[in-house]
């Protein structure tokens, strides 16, 4: 969904329904059932694909309604998929325990909802909420959802709306977005901002010059954003150092394997999922 209303990358809309089960560095080293897995959300139901055998499993009928997946915010926690608003239902949330395909489904209460929402989680108990479109406008709203008592709660204000990564790391949130000129049409690169969660505040790291939006990004969970564009970016937050990196093998959702240092695994296509796991080195 690419329009006059907001800048949406193609690859964000054909892919967002696929997310990694692999755990992030700050997280503890707990060995879930699902772990080592790659779920893709098809209809009402999902896909599980074990990547120590690279089988899929499908699991048909699992959701209670229709469900827009492009636009539903998702994340996996825990041996649980929980999914937020969406065009088909932006008041309303999920969660399916991949256990027994049990599914919860309830209204979103306190706080705004919408479609295309970013989302992260901390590795504790919060799952975050941002931006997002809800009644055909872009929000700046900084939400979360307790994982323990299902409570939504409002957090804070970005400075401007957005709709791009979303990533959790020491208490703060990294959000990765594309900058565009003032007729606001054409790219020009791609910033990366935080959101204090302890004062509220915004703070606008780094911004880098590229010619097209943000396909894709994943954090290692330390100290680099990896970044595809129209080129491949290493991005050091210590030394705020921009190293071009050769090409990404294919285009589709980066996602950083914390358990495999270095690996990175691309995952897109149309009508089909292509999977690609590659390697940064040092020397890239």
């Amino acid at each position: 969904m690419k329009n006059e209303m907001i800048k949406l990358n193609d690859t964000k809309n054909k892919i967002k329904s696929c997310l990694g089960l692999i755990e992030q560095v700050q997280q503890p080293a707990v060995q879930h059932q699902f772990n080592n897995h790659i779920i893709n959300m098809i209809d009402n139901g999902y896909s599980v694909l074990s990547l120590d055998t690279f089988k899929w499993t499908s699991h048909r009928n699992v959701l209670p309604r229709k469900v827009d997946h492009s636009s539903t915010a998702t994340v996996y926690i825990r041996g649980h998929i929980y999914q937020f608003g969406g065009h088909t239902s932006p008041k309303r949330y999920t969660r399916i325990s991949l256990a027994d395909n049990k599914c919860h489904d309830a209204n979103i209460v306190g706080v705004s909802g919408g479609s295309y929402i970013s989302t992260c989680f901390d590795g504790d108990k919060y799952i975050y909420l941002v931006g997002g479109l809800g009644d055909i406008k872009r929000q700046k709203s900084v939400d979360r959802f307790n994982i323990d008592t299902l409570q939504f709660e409002h957090v804070g204000e970005l400075l401007t709306p957005f709709t791009d990564g979303l990533h959790h790391h020491n208490n703060k949130l990294y959000l990765v977005e594309s900058m565009v000129d003032g007729n606001n049409v054409t790219c020009i690169g791609y910033r990366i901002k935080t959101f204090d969660l302890l004062t509220r505040t915004n703070e606008i790291l780094m911004e880098i010059k590229c010619t097209e939006y943000i396909e894709s990004a994943c954090f290692d969970g330390i100290d680099n954003f990896f970044v595809k564009t129209n080129e491949f970016h290493r991005v050091t937050l210590s030394s705020k150092l921009v190293t071009v990196l050769e090409q990404c093998p294919s285009f589709g959702n980066l996602m950083y394997d914390a358990t495999a240092d270095g690996v990175i695994f691309s995952i897109g296509g149309k009508n089909k999922i292509i999977f690609i796991q590659f390697k940064i080195t040092n020397g890239h």
